[in-house]
């Protein structure tokens, strides 16, 4: 863990520590964006899709996952509903099973009015971009400015 080196060398180890925080600071970044696109929608309450829960693509593992972060933060707001479509997850895990957010099919995700894409999972790559266009869509994980991305 970074967060041991700063604490026993911090004088050598500034780069770690600015690095972790701008990391540690990326999930309310990205809470910005959605928001954002959420009141652009110009809709009372914007149906938001999360896609992707796990610490990183094609796995099943959401310890320490920015996204869960993410997701939790949106679905204890009441200025949007909130749906999660994870492939890795029969149930939503741990705090956000009771937190308003729903977990849905891909095909329930893609009807909503701001899509974020928060794991980069083959499943999402592989939705193809017509179905994208016109809808507010928030990528900081990039699959759709990518070449191996979104299928046309």
């Amino acid at each position: 863990d970074p967060w041991f080196i700063v604490d026993s060398a911090p004088e050598e180890a500034r780069l770690i520590a600015t690095a972790r925080r701008i990391n540690d600071g990326k999930p309310h970044w990205v809470i910005g964006k959605i928001a954002a696109a959420a009141q652009a929608s110009g809709r009372a309450k914007p149906v938001v899709a999360c896609l992707g829960l796990a610490y990183k693509p094609d796995v099943d593992d959401f310890r320490e996952s920015p996204s869960v972060e993410v997701v939790e933060l949106l679905a204890n707001g009441d200025d949007m509903e909130v749906l999660v479509c994870e492939p890795f997850a029969e149930a939503l895990p741990g705090s956000l099973a009771s937190s308003g957010a729903r977990l849905v099919s891909l095909d329930e995700a893609l009807q909503a009015d701001v899509i974020a894409i928060l794991t980069a999972h083959s499943e999402f790559r592989s939705i193809p971009s017509d179905v994208l266009a016109g809808k507010a869509v928030v990528d900081p994980c990039g699959i759709t400015h990518r070449p191996e991305g979104l299928q046309s």
